[in-house]
């Protein structure tokens, strides 16, 4: 086998040879494992290896880039060759203002890897079959859902004599459970260390299970205001994008309401909010970005304040603003892009229980729990308008607990609006990420007042 050191070594100096005035490559040699269960029964498991390599060229400040699948030197140089004949025939980039010139030592990054998730596998089947129990013990009739983990090695080289090296470990594990098609509901675990694990999904499939029992024979909502407790799953769905939107980029582009924001109150003076790039456990925490820069924890609110945008090189040194450790290959348009790209969001954790959460006053509205949405669609990212569906459980809180479940309600709502209507946060952070949640977002429950809910279509 090729060493993968010497050959993104040879890429560089192919690549050199070629006119590129600065280059980029990263090597990702990952080994993942599946389960998929339904009807209470595994039904797929597999595991497979895969290696990627991206590639960044620039000539000058016209730039391209692209993915490699193999190892072999004759089809490296034609791909290579390739993409430096679209780069040079390429129009400049107004995004690109170079690479970093600048080694950094290495970020300290704890909690990253467990070398141990390489022998997980038999263990990882009777982890799934003991959550289908214990959603079973719980109320539910059948349960589904994913449990995937793996690890990965990454290696990075720049033109600028800038490598690292680091390992990733990762699990993320996603049941619903059902007691009939209108009574159901979500639990979610994700994370890196196998010694956090088992209670880890004993409790996703324990609260799967109840929300599905909690939540049957629901009644029709009744659209209006109410005051709202979001589980994690939804608050990350809904909040994480003010995360995500503090990207210099995507203000540019007009899809982020945060363009003219910067140093004004978006949110209550207890909220705190940060995209942290080696946080612990983190699923995107890393050492280093794509360009070599070290990974940090940036500030984007402090206090209620939006204070800081993300960063790569280029949007750093075109701001005026200095490099905050996020600079990633992103998909854009049907290519990738050198661009600044959110890490993992990470909200102050709260100081309320769950029950305090129940039991604050709602100045006479009625008040909604929602544990799980699907389905958010953005009318206007600019003006932060949106609408996202409510699924498996959703319930009237009576008396400061656990009510009636009800359906066919739809949140629409301007996100800016409802940030500054939050009340409380929850001592119960969770790491969420699933097919709803793309970057990996730490947050609790979140307590919203006069929240606008819509009937539902679907």
């Amino acid at each position: 086998m090729t060493d993968p050191n010497e050959h993104l070594d040879f890429i560089l100096r192919h690549a050199e040879r070629l006119g590129a005035t600065e280059v980029a490559v990263r090597l990702i040699d990952s080994r993942s494992f599946q389960h998929r269960f339904a009807k209470n029964v595994v039904t797929v498991s597999k595991q497979w290896s895969e290696r990627k390599i991206q590639v960044f060229l620039a000539f000058q400040n016209r730039v391209a880039s692209t993915s490699i699948q193999t190892t072999d030197r004759n089809l490296t140089e034609k791909v290579i060759k390739a993409t430096a004949k679209v780069a040079q025939n390429s129009e400049p980039s107004p995004f690109f203002a170079g690479l970093n010139p600048e080694r950094h030592n290495s970020a300290e990054l704890k909690d990253a890897y467990d070398p141990k998730i390489l022998d997980y596998v038999e263990k990882s089947g009777e982890h799934v079959n003991m959550a289908i129990q214990i959603a079973q013990e719980n109320g539910a009739k059948r349960s589904a859902g994913v449990f995937l983990f793996g690890t990965s090695r990454i290696i990075g080289r720049t033109s600028h004599d800038i490598s690292y090296e680091y390992r990733r470990s990762t699990y993320e594990f996603n049941i619903r459970s059902f007691v009939s098609e209108e009574a159901s509901g979500q639990g979610l675990t994700t994370g890196v260390l196998l010694s956090k694990i088992e209670n880890r999904i004993r409790k996703a499939a324990e609260q799967a299970g109840t929300l599905a029992r909690l939540s049957q024979n629901p009644k029709m909502g009744s659209p209006g205001q109410y005051d709202v407790i979001l589980s994690p799953i939804v608050a990350a769905d809904l909040l994480g994008n003010l995360g995500s939107a503090a990207n210099p980029l995507l203000i540019m582009m007009n899809f982020s309401p945060l363009g003219d924001k910067i140093g004004s109150q978006i949110l209550p003076e207890f909220v705190n909010i940060y995209d942290w790039g080696n946080v612990p456990e983190g699923l995107s925490s890393a050492p280093f970005d794509f360009e070599g820069v070290n990974r940090q924890k940036t500030p984007i609110v402090e206090d209620g304040v939006l204070k800081n945008l993300i960063h790569n090189y280029s949007s750093a040194k075109l701001m005026g603003a200095k490099s905050t450790g996020n600079g990633e290959l992103i998909d854009f348009g049907g290519s990738q892009i050198l661009a600044p790209a959110p890490t993992n969001i990470v909200f102050d954790n709260g100081d309320h229980s769950f029950e305090e959460l129940l039991e604050i006053e709602s100045d006479e509205r009625p008040v909604i729990y929602v544990t799980s949405n699907w389905y958010t669609r953005w009318t206007n990212m600019v003006e932060s308008t949106f609408s996202t569906i409510p699924r498996d459980g959703m319930f009237l809180i009576e008396n400061g607990e656990i009510g009636q479940p009800v359906k066919k309600l739809r949140i629409s709502e301007n996100l800016l609006e409802m940030c500054k209507r939050i009340t409380a946060f929850g001592k119960d952070q969770q790491q969420i990420h699933w097919w709803e949640v793309e970057v990996p977002t730490f947050i609790s429950s979140v307590r919203i007042s006069d929240v606008r809910f819509t009937a539902a279509t679907k």
